[in-house]
């Protein structure tokens, strides 16, 4: 409101700085472009919003936040003096002077998980701060060092630059005691650090390494930020998602197959019970889980959510290794997406954010040739997908014993009743050769399936096929189902695959 209102020249460079702390530069050209006033405030909105979708947040989250983070900086990061000088370890050149390096870092990724010092004052090494952030896919590790300036704290790539650039070079031999001790400072750390501080050596590659990950944690936490959701638990949760429709119509007074409403994004989940608190509830247990489901653009804009508390109910507590499952549904358009699955307990105690970066929606809606993904179940596992007038039976751990019968289901959109077409299935191994003949057989319906390829009619606008395929004599390992469905008529042909994890055991 504040932005739309906003005509001054002074307001306008508050609001461009604000977003600068953050933005690239090819974003902050965006929002030069915006002349209109509310055009400016739609920019910005969806800006923020952006990086709420990504981090599985509320729509206002991540402003807040960076308001926080800012009023935090400006106490404990700002400047003192706007004229900075540099060092030749001093590798990064911040485009703006208000707060130190420190400041840069924790506006965009908040407070660090660890941090660490070195007195300076105990011999040759400059005041200086270490940070480490914990992330899934490799933690990074930031040291900050004020050499001209106490309160000018700038990032560098290793911590032996905390010396000096002459003793630094010198460190790369066998570390003196001062080396020792900078690096034990840093011991909970890990790697080097560790190594270092228990009379290892930065000799060989470990002090270029260092510098590398160095150089890598530099590069990607001044060009990105977060705001990751933390939970003291994780639910370990299994996750599986397919496109197949929302759901039919009531089937036409003369006998015509039910028309299809739309295509929608199915995400099935599995949490191991021993994640889960229950809470007492009647004659039973009760298990209070919020969901919230974001689906997004490839740039991240929010096209639509879904965001409820489910309360499951037991009859008694639900004990490994037992799983608690279920289904969510949202109606989405054609497209190409991104989906965000948070799913968090009522105390907010264990909860876990699920991302999958690629999901394609086809249109649904019967007016020319698609299909639906492929929905691979299992009898006795648990869960149900009731679509109208149909029973698809789903399998949330998507594990399949060698022996057991993997039951298909999938949808065909857009063909005339009575149409042909031409179904081949496979089944290869991940990175081996195909199982195209070693299967003992495979299609069939309920029955022992006997076919890797057959004919069929099509019932109308959408057809729903159910299929059984025999893992008799399937060894285990992670295999790839496909299927692909042509129309001799036409030509057309369309692909859809799965993966398969056969098992040893139920």
């Amino acid at each position: 409101a504040g932005a739309q209102a906003a005509t001054s020249a002074t307001a306008l460079a508050q609001y461009r700085q604000d977003v600068s702390y953050l933005a690239d530069s090819a974003e902050l050209k965006e929002f030069d472009a915006q002349s209109a006033p509310a055009a400016r405030a739609a920019w910005l909105r969806r800006f923020w919003n952006r990086r709420d979708v990504v981090e599985g947040r509320e729509m206002g989250e991540r402003l807040a936040e960076h308001n926080r983070r800012w009023f935090y900086a400006e106490r404990n990061f700002r400047l003192v003096s706007r004229h900075r000088h540099y060092d030749i370890t001093e590798v990064y050149r911040s485009g703006q002077a208000e707060f130190d390096d420190r400041g840069v870092i924790y506006l965009r990724h908040g407070p660090p998980d660890e941090r660490a010092m070195y007195p300076s004052d105990l011999g040759a090494v400059e005041p200086n701060q270490s940070w480490l952030y914990r992330r899934p896919g490799g933690d990074l590790v930031f040291h900050f060092v004020a050499r001209d300036d106490a309160a000018d704290y700038k990032l560098v790539e290793s911590l032996v630059d905390a010396l000096g650039f002459r003793a630094a070079v010198a460190a790369a031999g066998h570390p003196d005691a001062k080396v020792v001790d900078l690096y034990a400072s840093r011991e909970q750390f890990g790697g080097s650090y560790a190594r270092v501080a228990r009379g290892g050596s930065l000799a060989g590659t470990a002090l270029t390494d260092e510098r590398s990950a160095g150089r890598r944690a530099i590069t990607t936490g001044t060009t990105t930020d977060t705001y990751a959701q933390r939970f003291p638990v994780s639910l370990n949760m299994v996750v599986q998602d397919f496109v197949a429709g929302a759901g039919a119509a009531a089937p036409a007074a003369d006998g015509a197959p039910a028309a299809t409403t739309g295509q929608a994004l199915h995400v099935v989940f599995a949490i191991p019970a021993g994640r889960l608190g229950p809470e007492p509830g009647g004659e039973g247990v009760l298990y209070p889980l919020h969901f919230r489901l974001l689906v997004s653009d490839l740039h991240d804009s929010l096209v639509a959510r879904l965001d409820t508390l489910r309360v499951f109910t037991a009859r008694q507590v639900l004990r490994a290794p037992s799983f608690l499952s279920g289904r969510l549904s949202l109606p989405l358009p054609p497209g190409h997406y991104r989906f965000r699955l948070l799913v968090a307990t009522n105390d907010q105690l264990a909860g876990q954010l699920v991302m999958r970066d690629s999901v394609e929606v086809p249109a649904l809606d019967g007016r020319a040739f698609a299909t639906s993904d492929v929905v691979v179940g299992r009898a006795g596992a648990g869960l149900v997908w009731l679509p109208p007038r149909d029973t698809v039976l789903l399998d949330p751990l998507g594990r399949y014993p060698t022996g057991s019968v993997a039951e298909l289901y999938y949808e065909i959109y857009g063909l005339g009743p009575g149409e042909s077409y031409h179904t081949e299935v496979r089944l290869e191994r991940e990175g081996g050769r195909s199982l195209f003949g070693r299967i003992g057989g495979l299609f069939g319906g309920r029955r022992p399936p006997v076919l890797l390829a057959f004919d069929s009619p099509a019932d109308g606008p959408v057809t729903r096929v159910h299929r059984g395929v025999s893992l008799r004599g399937v060894s285990p390992g992670n295999y790839r189902l496909s299927i692909t469905l042509s129309i001799p008529s036409s030509g057309r042909r369309v692909s859809r695959s799965e993966p398969l994890l056969v098992v040893s055991g139920p």
